[in-house]
């Protein structure tokens, strides 16, 4: 359903990469035991052996989620148009980190988006 309300593209490094990434951590911190949303979507990460900035797009996005499962705003609307409403008013991460570049200054604001460390 929600997929047909995207655009059309490749779904790697775009808005339905960030749409999917942001729906599927809302969906399990909103249906799974608290904490568990984190827990998979981390290791999820770490284990794909994506490039940095790819991965830190990833944990924003999945961070997103998880905290709009929490909103008790959000408890009334479809799963999918919680998502789609994130993206629409560019709350989430539709192209990677540029780690390279910018160094230090974007990892932090990714660690701080994410809850890491």
């Amino acid at each position: 359903k929600e997929a047909g309300r995207l655009p059309k593209t490749l779904a790697h490094n775009d808005a339905a990469d960030a749409f999917r990434h942001t729906y599927w951590s809302y969906q399990m911190e909103k249906y799974l035991s608290k904490g568990a949303a984190k827990a998979i979507g981390d290791a999820h990460e770490r284990d794909r052996g994506q490039p940095n900035g790819e991965r830190l797009m990833d944990l924003h996005n999945n961070a997103v989620g998880r905290r709009l499962a929490a909103d008790p705003a959000n408890a009334r609307m479809d799963d999918d148009e919680v998502a789609l409403k994130a993206l629409r008013e560019k709350k989430l991460r539709i192209t990677p980190f540029n780690v390279e570049a910018s160094g230090r200054s974007e990892n932090r604001a990714a660690r701080h988006s994410t809850g890491s460390q």
